[in-house]
């Protein structure tokens, strides 16, 4: 079965294989060929098709109509691609959204740019870094650090409304200025409309002043500009050419995040193979360089979700590692009553087995002072739901960090989500179930009534491998859809998290411990840590800061490809309801407490989780920690630094 998954975070337009978008220019029966048929993947497919009509005005019959018209018309392929992105657009959802592969010849695709990179920090634009063609440039009017206001005059998010959000709408506003803020400065002509001005004046500033600086936009063909970045990058270090591909095997296959991260990396530069290409390079360094190496790439160059933001969240995840090597250490085997004694303001990070060894969802203790007090708060980075280890190992680890914070007599506990894109459904329900000795509330799912989903559910039902109790529940929930098909409903009655997966979300008897948990979002929360969200907050097992998540309700599935074009997209097939009754869709979750965190995003958040220390201590639910030592002490050391 293949719709499990709800992770806004998809790489998919990468690893799929399909043919690249054509080279000589459609006619209108094959523009009208294409656009009949992602029609036709969301009539078949589109689970929310009533509700958006419901919360978006979409009225779809007329959409149709009016999108068939306008594939008719004479139009470069480029022109008509964004026309299909427009219709997507159409349904404000987060995880709808269309790709194609770039044709890689000359005259074809073009790229827009003004040679620079960073990200949203509130409502300005920091510049993190220039292009490799920009780099050492003094005469460049744009610094690294310098933070962008507004664009002839226009603030950064109206240039996103006007310009940019029906090309590509995530259905909530401040997903969409996050998404889109960078797109401002750097466009693919596949996926957004290129710049019509010559020139572009910004605003910026810089070291307290305020500035002003005309620059030219820089049109080239796709291939031209990827030349020319790569060029430049070799004539920096030579070997960065072969970086990507490494690294990317790397990430795939060698190094192991949940295992030890200083011999997982002298292990692979030890290797001889490492050695030939990149000579005495470090590993760390070569990570870095890869933020650089998406722009030469070619790769959805206007997608805030590219291989360079996957790069950018393993950059920060690995200097998070680096940076507290000594932590790794392994400790005193008199561990526990050292570590009861030892934090003097210090962190005290968890480790596996007694060796320096990470768990899953990195995990630290820290003592805060709120109001005079003094008492110890529990961190987990709980980063995504599709982590490397699997799904049992993350959830034994998780099992493992909450009795080591019993031990070490924490009660509160800080879960930082914070662009937390989702992934496995079963994991984070599975995950909020270690939080309760009861069986808690999980929300239910609206399956579109498609051919797919019932083809899931017969093999599901006649699956070979599973025991009759599974193949019966399979059996039932099938008939219920079937049932629910025949009355010529759109999506099926509400069914339980089980109908998926049959006896997965047991209560874990050995859950001894009650805790004072916050959750930290933000609007790039989606999906699955929507949902994991609302799971929490609805059986008051937490309490949530930050501002509301993105609303991304449902599972994603890929279809492909066009006929002509090779287009792709990836529609929302269910529909996930709390257990309060709302949809996840374009709801999201709204915070108890809402605080502003991307305007914290250069600091790499460290402002807004020191403040979730202090809130979770303040807003304490009279829950005392249980002491008692567990009959068996638990599998993960301590080590400080």
């Amino acid at each position: 079965m293949r719709r499990i998954s709800l992770s806004f975070l998809l790489l998919l337009s990468l690893l799929v294989s399909c043919g690249p978008a054509p080279l000589t220019k459609m006619t209108e029966l094959e523009r009208v060929a294409d656009m009949y048929w992602l029609i036709s993947v969301y009539e078949q497919n589109y689970a929310p098709m009533e509700y958006k009509a419901q919360v978006a005005g979409l009225t779809y019959e007329e959409t149709k109509a009016k999108y068939l018209e306008q594939a008719k018309k004479d139009q470069e392929n480029d022109a008509f691609f964004l026309l299909m992105h427009k219709y997507i657009a159409e349904f404000k959802d987060a995880h709808a959204s269309g790709s194609l592969t770039p044709a890689n010849y000359p005259g074809v695709h073009q790229v827009a740019y003004l040679g620079f990179k960073g990200e949203r920090t509130g409502d300005t634009f920091k510049v993190t870094e220039l292009m490799p063609t920009f780099k050492g440039k003094s005469d460049f009017e744009i610094k690294i650090g310098d933070e962008i206001v507004s664009v002839n005059g226009k603030s950064l998010k109206q240039i996103v409304d006007e310009e940019l959000l029906s090309y590509r709408n995530l259905g909530q506003a401040e997903a969409n200025y996050t998404y889109h803020m960078g797109n401002i400065f750097l466009r693919s002509s596949t996926s957004l409309p290129l710049p019509k001005d010559e020139f572009v004046t910004v605003k910026l500033i810089r070291e307290k002043i305020t500035l002003e600086r005309t620059l030219k936009w820089i049109k080239k063909d796709r291939l031209e500009f990827i030349e020319e970045q790569q060029k430049a990058l070799a004539a920096e270090t030579p070997e960065k050419k072969n970086v990507q591909f490494y690294l990317t095997d790397l990430m795939n296959k060698q190094l192991d995040f949940n295992g030890n991260i200083k011999e997982s990396i002298k292990k692979i530069e030890d290797a001889g193979a490492w050695k030939t290409v990149f000579q005495d390079r470090s590993i760390l360094n070569l990570f870095k360089d890869v933020n650089s190496l998406e722009m030469i790439l070619g790769v959805e160059l206007d997608s805030h979700f590219s291989a360079e933001k996957t790069y950018e969240f393993f950059n920060d995840r690995f200097d998070w590692f680096v940076g507290n090597s000594e932590r790794l250490r392994a400790a005193s085997t008199d561990r526990f009553s050292k570590a009861r004694n030892s934090f003097s303001g210090r962190k005290i990070y968890l480790t596996k087995d007694g060796k320096s060894v990470e768990p899953t969802y990195p995990a630290y203790i820290k003592e805060e002072v709120v109001l005079g007090l003094t008492n110890k708060v529990g961190y987990i980075f709980l980063d995504t739901f599709s982590p490397p280890a699997l799904a049992t190992v993350a959830v034994e680890d998780v099992k493992l960090t909450l009795e080591e914070f019993r031990y070490l007599g924490v009660s509160n506990i800080v879960i930082d989500m914070i662009n937390n894109g989702g992934g496995s459904l079963a994991l984070g329900a599975q995950i909020a179930q270690l939080f309760s000795d009861t069986k808690i509330a999980m929300p239910t799912l609206r399956y579109r009534l498609s051919d797919d989903w019932l083809r899931d559910f017969i093999s599901m039902s006649e699956d070979s491998a599973a025991n009759d109790s599974v193949r019966s529940y399979s059996e039932y929930y099938l008939k219920q859809l079937w049932e629910d098909k025949n009355m010529g409903q759109w999506l099926s009655r509400p069914m339980p998290l089980e109908s998926l997966f049959p006896y997965a979300f047991e209560v874990d008897g050995k859950t001894r411990s009650k805790f004072n948990v916050l959750l930290l979002v933000n609007e790039m929360c989606a999906s699955m840590c929507d949902i994991f969200t609302g799971i929490m907050k609805d059986n008051k097992l937490a309490k949530v800061m930050g501002v509301q998540t993105m609303g991304a309700g449902g599972n994603v599935v890929m279809h492909g490809a066009a006929p002509r074009s090779q287009f792709l997209v990836r529609t929302t097939e269910s529909l996930i309801i709390r257990s309060n009754g709302e949809y996840i869709e374009n709801n999201g979750v709204k915070p108890d407490f809402e605080v502003s965190v991307n305007a914290d995003a250069a600091g790499k958040y460290s402002a807004i989780i020191a403040q979730a220390f202090q809130k979770v201590l303040a807003t304490e639910l009279s829950i005392q920690p249980i002491l008692t030592e567990p009959e068996v002490a638990p599998e993960i050391a301590t080590a400080g630094n």
